[in-house]
Parts: C-alpha cells; structure tokens; sequence
C-alpha cells in the first residue's frame, strides 16, 4: 500500500500558477509521446492512494497493482461560484468538484524451465521489493546440451484519465476533463541466458480512446509494439 500527497507551489491569491498534468506512455517506450494526457489541471494540491500485491506459486508469478489519484481543483478565472464565493481571480477551490482518476494492472509469468525468482526488500525500480530475475540452473552452451532459463510473461493494465468527460461547466461546477484511456495487453517471453545475458522480446497490443470536450469528436487509435531487448549485466 501507498499514500502520497503532492503540494504545489503557486498560490490562490497571488497570482501564481498552479497546476498538474497526469500523463502515460506505452510500457515499450520508443520516445517521450504520451498517448493520454488530462493537460494542464488548475489545481491545489493531490492525494495518491495505491494497493498493490504480487506472489507466487513455485515457478508461477502472479501480481497486480490499484492506483487512485485525487486532483484538488481550484476554480481559477471560472465566472462560476462554490462554496459561496465567486471563482473569477478568487482564492476559492472547487471542493465539491475534485477529479478522480485510476488505473490498474495484473501481470503473470511461468518459467517453464522450472527455476525460481528470488524475493528483496530492496528492488531497483523505486527502491520497492519485488522478485528479481531467475539464476538459469542450465547456462546456455553453444554444444546445444543446455538452453539457459525461459520465461513466458503476460500483462495487462488500464490507465482512465477521463472525468465527467460530459459535463459542462454551469454555476454549481467546473467542466469535465477528456484526458483518454489507454489499455495495454503485453505478451512476451523472456530468455535467460545465464546469470548475466538476458533477451526480451515483447509485443503491446495499445488500445486508446480519447475525444475533445464534450466527446463531439473521437481520436481513437490502436498499436501493436514489438520490443526486443538484450540485456547485459556484470
């Protein structure tokens, strides 16, 4: 489980800018587009709350992760009023009208040649634990007698920066926000081919459905992404 809570340095009255942009690539990255982006949100500050769990069964892994994230919206120079004041240049906030936003995903993988990963508290990525790559019992020989570790992995995730895309603002509330929703379902597999030589080849299966205010126009687009990537490590 993780909480977080993001401060922003503008101020209300002032005159500062204060905002925050939730965005997300692909998981094959080939350059720093984001395919979703809720742009530039006037907002206060921001809650993050995320459960995450993963485990395993022998040679069979299985994990997932729940993440929600809450955007303190300010009224900015919307001529609307809240909480008994009016928005235009005024330090009020739309507190009745936070965005929520969400994603998850599960992941699995087998190691059909029956080694195991081992557990740290310690992991690379975010200095968070997790399971980290298998030692091949059978290194990789050039004879042809041993083939080193596969592992065949699967993922899916869904990524909603969408909210009340509909919604148009009136004098109780603020437009909605049409950031997209990208899913990805990733097959792959993986060969070890020792301690130190690793090979991916992965292929993304990108789903992304995104329309302008109000939803009055579509700009859907769906990519496959093959990714091949050999790794060394000392």
């Amino acid at each position: 489980m993780s909480v977080a809570h993001a401060f922003n340095s503008g101020t209300d009255a002032g005159g500062g800018s204060a905002t925050m942009n939730l965005q997300d690539r692909p998981h094959i990255r080939v350059d720093g587009t984001r395919l979703i982006s809720t742009g530039a949100i006037n907002a206060q500050s921001g809650d993050l709350l995320s459960f995450d769990l993963a485990g395993n069964y022998q040679n069979f892994y299985m994990g997932g992760e729940l993440t929600q994230f809450t955007v303190d919206r300010r009224c900015g120079t919307a001529t609307a009023t809240f909480n008994g004041g009016v928005c235009a240049g005024q330090p009020f906030r739309a507190i009745a009208d936070n965005p929520t936003f969400g994603g998850w995903y599960l992941h699995a993988s087998w190691i059909i040649t029956g080694e195991t990963k081992p557990y740290t508290v310690a992991a690379l990525n975010n200095e968070i634990g997790g399971f980290q790559q298998p030692v091949p019992s059978r290194p990789f020989s050039l004879r042809g007698d041993s083939w080193g570790a596969w592992e065949l992995v699967a993922r899916y995730s869904d990524m909603d920066l969408d909210w009340n895309p509909r919604q148009v603002q009136t004098t109780t509330q603020l437009a909605g926000i049409v950031g997209g929703r990208q899913r990805i379902f990733d097959i792959g597999v993986n060969w070890y081919m020792n301690r130190n030589v690793k090979l991916q080849v992965h292929n993304s299966f990108v789903s992304v459905d995104k329309g302008t205010a109000l939803l009055s126009t579509n700009a859907s687009q769906d990519l496959n992404i093959l990714g091949v990537r050999l790794q060394f490590a000392n």
